[in-house]
């Protein structure tokens, strides 16, 4: 019987541990929205060429107009510098994919804004996010 109390106690406390595993997958969170269908960011710099490809999408769930705004920034100086913005406005959905030629040697970043209307022009919905790329110098 001692045995027995001693293996339930056991397993009772090998339950209690948390699974590192486990612990991460509670931890993110995924944003829930409204109207939004999809949202999506990227931005790669071809080091061979300095070309930076910025791309950016939004899609809605129904067929409302939407918006997508992104900003091509540099660090420079200690503060975030917009080198060139982009937009683009559709119903259900908007894409940019734009190119940029960056020198070599800074950090660069999207800042990517997105947004759904309703038809009176009213928004709805709003989101946004930030991707950042080093370049490193030749």
């Amino acid at each position: 019987m001692r045995r027995i109390l001693s293996m339930i106690l056991i397993l009772a406390l090998l339950a209690a541990i948390p699974v590192s595993g486990q612990a991460a997958e509670l931890s993110i969170v995924q944003p829930r929205y409204t109207y939004i269908r999809s949202f999506d960011r990227d931005l790669t710099i071809d080091t061979s060429t300095g070309v930076a490809d910025c791309y950016a999408m939004i899609t809605a769930n129904a067929n409302y107009p939407v918006e997508v705004v992104c900003r091509f920034e540099v660090y420079w100086g200690g503060e975030w510098t917009t080198l060139r913005t982009w937009t683009d406005t559709g119903n259900m959905m908007a894409v940019i994919s734009e190119t940029y030629d960056a020198p070599d040697g800074f950090n660069y970043r999207i800042d990517v804004t997105a947004y759904v209307y309703d038809s009176n022009g009213n928004r709805l919905e709003v989101t946004g996010g930030i991707t950042e790329c080093y370049y490193p110098k030749n």
